[in-house]
């Protein structure tokens, strides 16, 4: 089913989920009007359809991680390697259980990770290095980026609502209690049972109780219990991830920015927002840096987009210039790893 197809109910459902996955149906169905039986059919018939899928996203200041790692790949066409053998140095790459997100367009490599301690990320960003070396036959442009929780703030992760709310023209208030990951005075103390859990939870998002509990090795009330804790502690959330080649998005970009480091800070991301419709689905900053994920409908929405955003930037005093842009086709491009937070706790598991 194509997005064309895709009718006002649809839509409506779709978007509230990616916008509130906290709520129940019963308080989905008072923000667009449905019942909460019809909310649950609609749902279900677009998560067969491969519309969207639900998963589990860790927060990552809460689970003592030090920040999030960013680095793209420009590697030359000059290759020394066949084409499996690339494929197979590459994807080897995606299964490093720190990684999050990682996409292959042409010679454009882009990997996001989340590391627990800032060595084990520069660690894997020198396996990236030599793999596109490899390669390349030494000829490879490697940029990296890091995002410490201590001094920078994730203000959008994989956030989807802001660009759906404005693709599908929905009559729906945007509102909603906005979420970011930063520095955090206080950690909840964990225990192995508490980490096994939230581990399993990230594996398998939609796994009924009964299967977790009996794979964790607890009861299930002892397991219902801890999720419940796990989830209301913020450990973990839900959420809903669309695949937006189905939606009518043909293009994402992911740029990272050198910002302002003397720009003024009160009030900076609702000036970023003011800045920024809508809202990108990945954003965060630092002082001196931004990493800023998009999608768009084609090539002539985005650089009508970039160019006036770019230049309001600029004008307020945030932007400087532009570090590096990958720009993805959803056509075409290779999800070394799409979104997957299945290993993201294996070093705290390993560390008990």
């Amino acid at each position: 089913m194509k997005a064309t197809a895709l009718g006002k109910s649809q839509k409506a459902v779709l978007y509230a989920d990616i916008g509130h996955p906290e709520l129940t149906d019963t308080e989905l169905s008072k923000i667009v009007g449905i019942s909460p039986g019809r909310i649950s059919t609609i749902r279900s018939q677009l998560i067969h359809d491969g519309f969207y899928r639900e998963i589990k996203l860790p927060s990552f200041d809460l689970l003592g991680f030090e920040g999030i790692g960013v680095i793209s790949a420009e590697m030359s066409e000059s290759y020394l390697l066949d084409i499996q053998a690339q494929k197979k140095m590459i994807d080897d790459l995606g299964k490093n259980p720190s990684l999050i997100y990682a996409v292959q367009n042409g010679d454009q490599l882009l990997f996001i990770a989340a590391f627990p301690k800032l060595t084990s990320f520069e660690a894997f960003s020198d396996d990236v290095f030599e793999v596109c070396c490899r390669i390349s036959n030494n000829d490879c442009d490697v940029i990296v980026a890091s995002f410490p929780m201590e001094i920078s703030k994730i203000h959008s992760l994989w956030d989807f609502s802001s660009l759906l709310h404005d693709k599908f023209a929905l009559n729906i208030s945007q509102q909603r209690r906005m979420l970011s990951y930063g520095k955090v005075s206080h950690r909840p103390e964990l225990s192995n049972d508490d980490v096994t859990i939230l581990d399993m939870l990230l594996r398998e998002p939609v796994a009924n109780d009964i299967n977790l509990a009996k794979k964790a090795g607890v009861s299930l009330s002892t397991f219902r219990r801890i999720k419940e804790r796990i989830m209301s502690q913020g450990l973990c959330r839900r959420a809903f991830i669309p695949e937006v080649s189905s939606l009518g998005f043909e293009l994402c970009v992911f740029s990272l920015l050198r910002l302002n480091p003397t720009r003024p800070k009160l009030g900076e991301v609702d000036h970023l927002r003011s800045l920024i419709t809508p809202w990108p689905f990945l954003m965060m900053t630092r002082k001196s840096k931004a990493f800023i994920g998009y999608c768009f409908s084609d090539y002539t929405s985005y650089s009508k987009l970039s160019s006036s955003v770019l230049s309001d930037l600029k004008k307020e005093s945030v932007h400087m210039d532009v570090i590096k842009t990958i720009y993805c086709s959803t056509a075409s491009m290779r999800e070394i790893k799409s979104l997957d937070f299945s290993g993201v706790l294996t070093p705290l598991l390993h560390n008990r």
